[in-house]
This record gives C-alpha cells, sequence and structure tokens, in this order.
C-alpha cells in the first residue's frame, strides 16, 4: 500500500470514529461537555472577546505588531 494510500484510511477512519460519537450526544451536552474542558469552566461569548478586540483596535495598542493573544478561558494553558 502507499503512504498516500495509507494516509487516506487512516484519515478517514478517524474522522467516522469521531463523527459517530458526536452524532450521539444532543446539541445540549455537546455544549456542557465543551464548556467543562475548558478551565474557566464555560464557553467563550461574544462579550468575551470584545475587550481583547476594542484594546486592539484602540490607539493603545499602536505599537502592539504580530502578537498572537489566546482569549480562550485558559485552553492554551492547560
Amino acid at each position: 500500500m502507499t503512504r498516500d494510500v495509507a494516509d487516506q484510511v487512516c484519515i478517514e477512519a478517524a474522522v467516522e470514529a469521531r463523527h459517530s460519537r458526536i452524532d450521539i450526544l444532543q446539541l445540549g451536552e455537546k455544549k456542557r461537555q465543551a464548556g467543562a474542558s475548558v478551565p474557566i469552566g464555560r464557553m467563550a461569548t461574544a462579550s468575551d472577546l470584545v475587550g481583547m478586540a476594542v484594546f486592539l483596535a484602540s490607539r493603545d495598542a499602536d505599537y502592539i505588531v504580530a502578537q498572537t493573544y489566546n482569549v480562550d478561558g485558559g485552553n492554551w494553558m492547560s
């Protein structure tokens, strides 16, 4: 089997297994599980992102260049 075919088979097998589990869960349960996995204990809302967006659009951020800010409830650090 060529490497190309092996990669394709493995990717599709993993995707199928993941989707079969996700499709079983109800939407509310999916949200609860996603929120529980975030260190802060909940999913992000639009208001969680506004502060960073407003700051970066302001004059106070004029000297900030090419930075990455993780507004993710602590997910990146965990």
